[in-house]
């Protein structure tokens, strides 16, 4: 083993040691207030429901949900994640803070990820700025309903937004060419990020109109510049 992957073995203890913090704590949060008022059932008939009853328990839910109160795609993810163990819950939302953590990365320097020195030291500043920082660390990164309606929301929101990120700016990557598949999926994408939150949509959506109105004079901007606005 030379000594660039030697180092590179060593840097993964970093992230490691990050992603069980997140879960660590994310078991020590209880569920409160809105976890129980999305719950698809008592907790004693989900306890005692059979897989294929809790999924109609689930879906008839998220439909009173999303017709009787609130579209919000967080909240019904919240439904889904309640009508099973929490742990599920906890390793999958930890896994959703480490995606986070990279896409700050990719929509800071407009690149892909690559373990080495530098880049774990920015990480390591990206989760002290997110512990010290955050006003509300726990509604967004520990609490269920809370982690559902923002961290994961913001999630596919910048996902979503990922080929404007690298297509606007210096040295412009079309990341979905002319590729049919591609654009279904960015477009499909688009429209489920329309549905996370009021509060962050809004700014995306004026992202793009920035960027119509700023290259359409320009260049013939790609079709899934406008799908996806």
């Amino acid at each position: 083993m030379d000594k660039k992957s030697q180092e590179n073995k060593y840097y993964i203890i970093i992230p490691m040691v990050i992603f069980t913090f997140f879960l660590v704590v994310n078991c020590v949060t209880p569920l409160m207030g809105e976890d129980y008022a999305l719950m698809a059932a008592s907790r004693q008939e989900l306890m005692t429901a059979g897989f294929a009853h809790k999924i109609l328990l689930m879906i008839s839910r998220i439909y009173q949900q999303m017709t009787m109160w609130n579209i919000r795609i967080g909240e019904q993810i919240s439904i889904l994640f309640g009508c099973f163990d929490k742990m599920a819950f906890n390793i999958c939302n930890s896994i959703c803070t480490m995606y986070y953590l990279y896409l700050v990365y990719i929509f800071a320097f407009k690149c892909r990820w690559k373990m080495n020195k530098r880049n774990i030291v920015y990480l390591v500043v990206a989760v002290t700025v997110i512990l010290t920082m955050q006003p509300a660390l726990g509604e967004i990164f520990f609490w269920k309903t809370g982690s559902t309606n923002y961290l994961w929301a913001i999630c596919l929101l910048l996902t979503a937004a990922l080929p404007l990120r690298f297509y606007i700016g210096c040295d412009t990557v079309d990341l979905v060419g002319n590729s049919k598949g591609k654009l279904f999926l960015i477009t499909l994408l688009s429209f489920f990020a329309g549905f996370t939150n009021e509060n962050t949509v809004i700014y995306v959506i004026l992202l793009y109109m920035g960027t119509i109105i700023f290259y359409i004079k320009k260049k013939k901007l790609p079709v899934w510049i406008y799908t996806s606005a």
